[in-house]
């Protein structure tokens, strides 16, 4: 241990000293050895830490000559210190100037002074005078360090300038290490005895206090709990309303100090909570100069629970003599809500039935006014239920509360008491949940069927739109790129990009509005789920646009792929898209849409989540978000199929759909979805087109529609092929018995007369050379018929419209060689 001189505001290391059970050197021993071993054997024979500190105290005096020793206890506060013997036991808070020396004692350095009164290094300005006045003028301060933590410093002062030896400053060391060794021994065998003495109290306790009655059992359980604590005072409160109400207070009869405004030692507080919510509490002082140990703070908190417990029994018990036995038995166990209310409309009496109906505990409910527990509509119409029956005949009315598993909907029916004396009315309350959501659930169901008849109705439009648009678009894709080629360099290159540009978007957007109307086996494949989402945003982006919502994308880079059906995918964003849009629409604010990727915080998972600055979803709705045909939107406005559909298609891949966290504004859909298990999804390079070879390859290109194969014969071109198109089945029979020989034979499945499927068998019998080199072009991707003959003839197949990537994926799976 290093010492700090703090006259001279310099540290010297010390060797470092023995270990108390170190065997003594074989040289004699000298005064100081001597004396440590004598001290050693009498601290070690006690298990009593006051005694140990004042037999320390007392030895060392005598030993060293000095004024006077203090034993302080580190607290939670870097000033604060709990003084064990010296002072009176009581936490007290270093002036700022101790600051500087706090600091050494935290770094493990003994600090000696010579001289208080000559300030300089340690000695901050103050602090001098702070320590002579408390009787010191020379010290040495050693602290006691436990797992780098400042645990307590063994402080020696004189009453006048000393020069401290360095036999004396490690001899202190020595006896402050074997000081904190014997204490804290001691410390451990005194809570051990006071939890034994604590439990042994408990099980006394409770067997007085257990059958009291509510009048006199806190007098009992304040009066034997102080006793054996030696408390000052013990006051136990209960919450009335917002406010805490005193409800028992006890005192010690024995001389008590006057109280002190002591922040430092405040009386312990021992709250009982129920349902996040202070009930009661006891707070107990221990007096003028006393602590209290763990060990105490524990009983008493364990007897402020067991004591409100014990009174709210009590109490129910209390209420429950003063009815009548058969009274109590019918309604304990009537299947409906019962109650009787006296003349001025409170309740008498209430069963577990209503309090569940009313959604409040029963003790809240009897002695109250409908006024006080229920919203003002709702208590107009029972008080005009009541007045209707006090009148002289039975009244009922049908009432909707908030939504909840029993008792959203309810029939109270109010009867009179002729005769009554304290009762005057009485009434049932029937539960319609049931009931009612059946009947609503079958609406819905009605509902739901309509609506998806026009989803399907629109979609199959939709799809045959985007099917006739195939066709003409080929033509402007295509021409749009040969465009750009030939412009290169011209003042209309920059207009042919922009032409090509939006040629590109409109066949994606119709390959999307195709995709999503596809009926097809799902298949999982490895997907790009940044070009998934890109794909979805680019189908909803008009909407959006023309809704005023701002879109942001937050992709992370080098995503890794997952295997699922990339129509399924599209179909959970797009869902999740528009729910953000509808949610948004009417708000006057600034409305923004998130659509952002990342690593999944979950091992082999990625996420995508959506995010608006919509007005978010309600905390009472947020548990129902995804229960099928529930729905937060205006009556014809949802189905509440769509999340619920997309969190199914969500499971199905293996993954989730959440609600993610949303900082307060809006809200946040998390998609999160597993990696591939096999680890066979590695990230496919973009399709690179392959130089042409040396000499051209030739193409046989049919359609019935003759621009539509000179489009693809120019793609074709640009990747080294000589294309011959030809109009129509027949006319590729007639030319294709002519024999010549051709690299790539490309057909369109629907055309008049002779067609793909019949073209195909043609070549089978007549060259079958060919049949490996053939592929097809079509835009009927809904067609069940072309769908058979795809999955039957195995060959590549072509989707109008035509774009450069896709030609050159086309062409990478015919591996032509």
């Amino acid at each position: 241990m290093a010492t700090v001189a703090a006259e001279q505001d310099a540290c010297v290391e010390l060797p470092e000293r023995r270990a108390v059970d170190t065997p003594a050197p074989d040289h004699p021993p000298s005064g100081h050895d001597a004396f440590f071993r004598t001290l050693a054997e009498a601290t070690f024979a006690t298990d009593d830490a006051n005694r140990i500190l004042t037999i320390v105290t007392d030895r060392l005096r005598a030993h060293l000559g000095v004024a006077h020793i203090l034993y302080s206890e580190a607290t939670a506060a870097p000033d604060l210190f709990v003084i064990r013997h010296g002072g009176d036991g009581a936490p007290e808070r270093l002036p700022h100037g101790f600051a500087p020396m706090l600091r050494a004692f935290a770094a493990g350095h003994t600090v000696a002074s010579t001289d208080v009164a000559k300030p300089g290094g340690l000695i901050a300005e103050g602090v001098g005078e702070f320590l002579i006045a408390h009787g010191s003028r020379a010290s040495v301060g050693v602290p006691l360090v436990r797992d780098g933590r400042l645990a307590a410093i063994f402080n020696v002062h004189h009453d006048a300038p000393r020069a401290w030896t360095a036999a004396e400053i490690a001899l202190l060391e020595e006896v402050g290490e074997l000081t904190w060794t014997c204490v804290t021994r001691a410390d451990g065998e005194a809570a051990r005895h006071d939890r034994a003495r604590h439990d042994a109290f408990l099980a006394e306790w409770g067997g007085a206090v257990s059958h009291r009655s509510a009048s006199t059992l806190l007098l009992t359980a304040l009066d034997l709990l102080g006793r054996h604590l030696n408390a000052a005072t013990l006051t136990f409160a209960e919450a009335v309303g917002a406010a805490l109400v005193t409800r028992q207070e006890w005192r010690t009869r024995r001389a008590v100090a006057p109280a002190t405004d002591d922040a430092d030692r405040p009386p312990l507080v021992a709250p009982v909570v129920r349902d996040e919510r202070v009930v009661a509490e006891l707070r107990a002082d221990a007096g003028p100069g006393r602590r209290w140990t763990e060990a105490e703070g524990k009983l008493i908190r364990e007897v402020a629970e067991r004591s409100w417990a014990m009174l709210d029994r009590a109490r129910l018990e209390a209420r429950l003599a003063e009815s009548d036995a058969m009274l109590a038995a019918f309604m304990e166990h009537a299947p409906v809500g019962m109650h009787l209310k006296d003349a001025g409309g409170r309740y008498l009496r209430a069963n577990p039935e209503l309090a569940a109906a009313i959604g409040r505990p029963l003790e809240e409910i009897v002695g109250e006014h409908p006024d006080a527990l229920f919203s003002p509509d709702i208590a107009r119409r029972i008080g005009s239920l009541e007045a209707r029956a006090k009148a002289g005949a039975p009244a009922a009315e049908e009432f909707v509360t908030e939504p909840r598993d029993r008792y959203a909907s309810l029939l109270s029916i109010t009867f009179p008491i002729p005769g009554g004396h304290a009762a005057r009315t009485g009434g049932f309350t029937l539960d319609l949940t049931e009931r009612k959501s059946a009947e609503a659930a079958l609406q819905r169901s009605r509902d739901a069927l309509y609506q998806s008849e026009k989803l399907s109705a629109l979609g199959s439009l939709l799809a045959g739109v985007s099917h006739e648009l195939n066709n003409p678009l080929s033509i402007v894709v295509a021409q749009a790129v040969m465009m750009e080629r030939q412009s290169t360099g011209t003042d209309l290159a920059d207009r042919a990009v922009k032409i090509r540009k939006a040629a590109d978007r409109c066949a994606r957007i119709v390959q999307t509005f195709l995709a999503m109307a596809r009926q097809k086996k799902p298949e999982r494949t490895a997907v790009d789920l940044n070009a998934v989402a890109n794909s979805a945003i680019e189908l909803a982006s008009y909407g959006l646009r023309s809704d005023g919502v701002g879109i942001t994308r937050a992709f992370a880079a080098e995503l890794p792929r997952i295997s699922a059906d990339s129509d399924q995918i599209h179909q959970i964003i797009t869902n999740l898209i528009v729910n953000a849009q509808q949610a948004m629409a009417g708000q006057t604010s600034l409305r923004w849409l998130e659509v952002r990727t990342a690593l999944g915080p979950e091992p082999r998972t990625v996420i995508l989540e959506v995010a608006d600055s919509g007005p978010g979803i309600p905390t009472d709705m947020r548990r129902r978000i995804f229960e099928p045909f529930y729905t937060t939107k205006p009556q014809g406005e949802g189905t509440g199929v769509g999340l619920s559909f997309s969190q199914g298609l969500a499971e199905a891949h293996g993954g989730r759909l959440t609600l993610g966290p949303t900082g307060g504004r809006g809200a946040c859909f998390r998609l999160t979805l597993p990696l591939d298990e096999r680890d066979l999804l590695p990230r496919v390079a973009p399709v690179a087109a392959k130089p042409p070879p040396p000499t051209l390859r030739r193409a046989l290109i049919v359609d019935d529609e003759e621009e539509i194969a000179c489009s693809l014969a120019d793609f074709l071109s640009i990747e080294g092929f000589e294309c011959e198109v030809v109009v129509g089945g027949a006319t590729a029979q007639a030319r294709l018995a002519e024999g010549q020989p051709y690299d790539l034979v490309v057909s369109d499945i629907r055309m008049p007369g002779v067609d793909g499927p019949a073209l195909f068998a043609w070549i089978g019998e007549r060259r079958p050379e060919l049949a490996s080199r053939v592929a097809f072009t079509t835009g009927d991707t809904l067609g069940t018929a072309a769908a058979r003959f795809i999955a039957h003839a195995g060959r590549p197949v072509l989707e109008k419209p035509f774009m450069p990537d896709s030609v050159r994926h086309f062409l990478a799976e015919l591996d032509l060689g």
